[in-house]
């Protein structure tokens, strides 16, 4: 019984130590059918994710309606941006943005409009009332940022272009602005064609853009060729800019229109003082006084053009911005007054004419898209300095809003009314409704 008992147990021995490299093979076996199952949907999933990544680079196709919120937004921005920033490279392998904006405004002027789509006087003889159209807002502009550096400091260009300009009723190209800078960490160098250096700022408005808003009523707009420098101040949270350059000035428009004399452009120099003090760009202040000073000389006689200026910004919340420019002293004709800052004198010669004026502006952003604009502004000249029929006083008042549809495209309602004192003739009234719609590429 012992011996059978004996070789029952070497024959369990054998089948269990037969069997087992069997079960161990098939548990391995089972492994790597697991692993390469693993290793295929990876590879099914690597291959939808590098189509997906063709498509979307070649703008052919956004993220799957089955991918996460995140990512489909993330992907319309980015093809959003790519869309916005159209760039080209230059001979000189210098990246070059291309900028600007289709703008169409449809209008309805008074019978006191000259030029009847962008008046900002009411004249004093009366005309035709206007409902039209037009494109002659839209603009277009080359940016160039240079990657290397000129005596260390960084290069960059812009050139703005719109279509004021008539040749025989058609509207052609107008140089707007454009300049060269030059930037060191806190010095700059600036030369072309800009608003003055004491009035930087503007009105904001999709109706008046061939001319800045409120100009003839305290907005000293006149592009001019200009060389200025820049230097830059930080101490204790606060900003101070200095700003000074030499500006030439167009003389010809401190005369009335009708006027028969030319005169020649001439030098100014100009000056701004600019303290800031922000948080970021919705939180922040900024105050800068600022002169202009320049003599226009007419058949012989040199007569002065001095302006003390002050503009402002103060921006207490997200929401609420309040802008602005004011200007005082004589003779603001050759940067962008009204256009009689030189009159003759009854007993002969001429004189410069004492002026006042400034703009201000409200605006209010309920949500990102949407923006309200309250402004007003005036030019008062010294009535002892006027002839009779000369302006005594120049205001106007604007209402507009914008609304950003998408990300490219901007729609506006605008009114507008300018009333002009006339010295010893009645007062004129002027009104104007704009509707714009425009494409900012």
């Amino acid at each position: 019984m012992a011996h059978e008992c004996r070789r029952l147990l070497w024959a369990g021995l054998i089948v269990v130590l037969c069997t087992r490299p069997l079960a161990a093979a098939d548990a391995v076996l089972d492994g790597v059918l697991a692993r390469l199952e693993r290793l295929e949907a990876e590879n099914v999933k690597l291959r939808e994710e590098v189509t997906q990544l063709k498509a979307r680079l070649d703008g052919t196709a956004a993220a799957p309606a089955s991918a996460p919120v995140e990512e489909r937004l993330a992907v319309a921005e980015q093809r959003i941006e790519e869309q916005q920033q159209t760039k080209v490279e230059s001979e000189q392998h210098v990246p070059v943005k291309l900028k600007g904006m289709v703008l169409f405004n449809a209008y309805m002027s008074g019978r006191n409009g000259t030029p009847q789509d962008f008046p900002t006087v009411a004249t004093a003889n009366r005309g035709a009332a206007a409902i039209r159209g037009t494109m002659r807002n839209s603009s277009i502009g080359l940016e160039v940022q240079s990657p290397y550096h000129v005596a260390g400091a960084e290069a960059r260009g812009e050139i703005m272009l719109d279509f004021y300009g008539n040749f025989e009723e058609f509207s052609t190209p107008r140089i707007r602005t454009g300049f060269v800078d030059l930037q060191w960490p806190s010095t700059g160098l600036r030369f072309g064609i800009e608003k003055p250096i004491v009035a930087p700022r503007n009105p904001s408005s999709l109706a008046q853009f061939i001319y800045p808003a409120l100009w003839g009523t305290g907005n000293l707009w006149l592009w001019q060729p200009q060389v200025r420098v820049e230097q830059k101040f930080h101490f204790g949270g606060n900003d101070l800019r200095v700003q000074a350059g030499l500006l030439q000035t167009n003389d010809q428009r401190a005369l009335n229109p009708a006027s028969p004399i030319v005169l020649q452009p001439r030098p100014a120099w100009e000056g701004r003082i600019a303290w800031s003090r922000k948080r970021d760009d919705d939180h922040a202040v900024e105050f800068a006084p600022g002169f202009h000073y320049s003599r226009t000389l007419v058949q012989g006689t040199s007569l002065p053009s001095q302006l003390v200026t002050a503009d402002w910004r103060i921006a207490p919340a997200r929401a609420w911005e309040i802008t602005g420019a004011m200007f005082t002293g004589r003779n603001a004709g050759p940067i962008g007054g009204i256009r009689q800052g030189i009159v003759a004198v009854p007993a002969g010669g001429f004189r410069s004419v004492g002026t006042t004026g400034g703009w201000s502006q409200l605006m209010y952003r309920p949500v990102d898209r949407l923006r309200f604009h309250a402004m007003a502004g005036t030019q008062d000249d010294r009535s002892r300095d006027l002839n009779r029929g000369n302006i005594n006083r120049n205001f106007s008042w604007i209402l507009n809003s914008m609304y950003q549809l998408g990300p490219n495209v901007v729609v506006g309602l605008e009114m507008q009314q300018i009333r002009t004192d006339y010295l010893g003739l009645p007062t004129r009234v002027l009104n104007r409704y704009d509707l714009a719609l425009g494409y900012i590429f």
